[in-house]
């Protein structure tokens, strides 16, 4: 399955060079901390738009939005696991309310 991540030039070259680091993952994210990707390239291109306007005016800098297309193959042997929920669910939602709040503050 080949999935796209939109971020700025300096962040995918860092991707590209050294592979996903989830050091560089924001806490508070919708879905919990992680690398975001989405199989919509439109979308992939939207959030690099955001993601660089907001590296440029944090750092002063000018880069241009690039995508990062990745090929996803699911591999058993990692132990990761898969929640499914259905969107906009009250438990999606909680879901997500939680990811955002710090972890003060989390809901049941």
């Amino acid at each position: 399955m080949k999935l796209y991540h939109g971020t700025n030039y300096s962040s995918a070259i860092n991707i590209v060079d050294n592979g996903i680091d989830l050091k560089y993952s924001k806490p508070y994210l919708d879905f919990g901390a992680g690398f975001y990707t989405t199989p919509s390239y439109e979308h992939a291109a939207t959030a690099a738009i955001r993601a660089t306007q907001k590296y440029n005016a944090k750092y002063g800098t000018s880069e241009e939005p690039y995508i990062v297309a990745v090929d996803y193959r699911p591999v058993k042997e990692v132990g990761l696991s898969m929640v499914s929920y259905p969107r906009h669910s009250e438990r999606w939602g909680k879901f997500v309310l939680n990811n955002r709040l710090t972890s003060d503050i989390l809901m049941e």
